[in-house]
């Protein structure tokens, strides 16, 4: 296979019910100088033996299975990128789907802007179709291109107001950030910090109205509570530490950085009082073991200044743990 325009990176596990509609999406793109990259991170169903087949038929999709199961998508997705070939790097996830011109339309704006990255717009749907909400929201403008700088400002505070999901990339943007390949870097958002660092090493960023298909599945919170629903507090602190490199420590950007990271920690307390009962032993420990590591980061000073965050919420920052779990249970009731 000659070198392509584009790699599509995709990490896989337990994909057996969508995968084989993703890679179709992907191999019936307009623009053909393309190469999809597959990594099964040591799926448990006939994952393998499907991405299998698919390569066989067609050269341009090549499939690897990693040596044993990561803990979370972004070491998968960075293997992709390692053994990716293209100059550009775009990752669509085995769940997801997107229009056969989606590619095209990414290196058309590319061509256009010289963008280092070129964004697209997310329409999460639920499984009988509906189209729940849209990254960015309506009326954004799509014919403006940002420094890094300005584009990372739009992933702070209470919601994105981009999406990332599917964005094309130069790879040598995302092979440089520092976590790459980096398998101690193992919680549920991940990728969420090499995102916004792949935003901020981008001099140019520009967006386009390609639509990207995000799946969103219906899980029980009976079913999904573990102490992996508390990892993106590691995720919130990095970030911070990323901006801190960026942006001044009294700038209104580090301080909404902060704000988001309280408001989950919080989300967190909550989470966690609410459904102790459900979790298994060791899972509970580690959920409560990084609930009150991460309570000790927070700028106590900072925190009780701040007008949008109520006493009661202060409270829980202030007391002891044990007091706070009990404070957050009557907010609950």
């Amino acid at each position: 296979m000659t070198k392509p325009l584009v790699s599509i990176i995709m990490p896989v596990f337990n994909a057996e019910t969508y995968i084989g509609d993703s890679v179709q999406c992907i191999l019936s793109q307009t623009l053909q100088d393309i190469e999809l990259v597959i990594v099964d991170d040591c799926s448990q169903d006939n994952t393998w033996s499907i991405i299998q087949e698919i390569s066989k038929k067609d050269e341009r999709c090549r499939c690897f299975r990693l040596d044993k199961n990561s803990g979370s998508a972004k070491y998968p997705r960075d293997y992709a990128a390692k053994m990716s070939m293209g100059d550009f790097v775009c990752w669509i996830d085995a769940d997801d789907k997107v229009p056969s011109n989606y590619i095209e339309l990414l290196i058309k704006r590319q061509k256009e802007t010289q963008a280092d990255i070129v964004c697209s717009k997310m329409l999460a749907f639920e499984p009988k179709g509906n189209i729940v909400y849209t990254l960015p929201r309506d009326n954004f403008n799509y014919e403006q291109v940002l420094d890094g700088k300005k584009a990372v400002i739009l992933t702070i505070g209470k919601e994105w107001q981009i999406s990332v999901n599917g964005f094309l990339t130069r790879k040598e943007i995302w092979t440089s950030t520092k976590h790459f390949l980096n398998r101690n870097v193992v919680q549920m958002n991940a990728d969420d910090y090499a995102s916004r660092e792949m935003l901020l090493a981008s001099s140019k960023v520009a967006f386009c109205d390609a639509e990207y298909y995000y799946r969103l599945h219906q899980q029980s919170i009976t079913k999904a509570i573990s102490h992996k629903l508390f990892e993106p507090l590691i995720t919130d602190k990095m970030v911070i530490d990323l901006l801190g490199r960026y942006f001044s420590a009294k700038s209104i950007e580090i301080a909404e950085a902060w704000s988001q990271y309280f408001f989950h920690w919080i989300s967190m307390m909550r989470i966690f009082v609410l459904n102790k009962h459900k979790f298994k032993e060791q899972s509970h420990d580690i959920a409560k073991g990084l609930l009150k590591e991460h309570k000790r980061n927070f700028p106590i000073t900072r925190i009780i200044k701040e007008k949008k965050v109520p006493y009661t919420q202060k409270a829980l920052l202030i007391l002891p743990f044990g007091i706070t779990e009990l404070i957050a249970n009557k907010i609950n009731k």
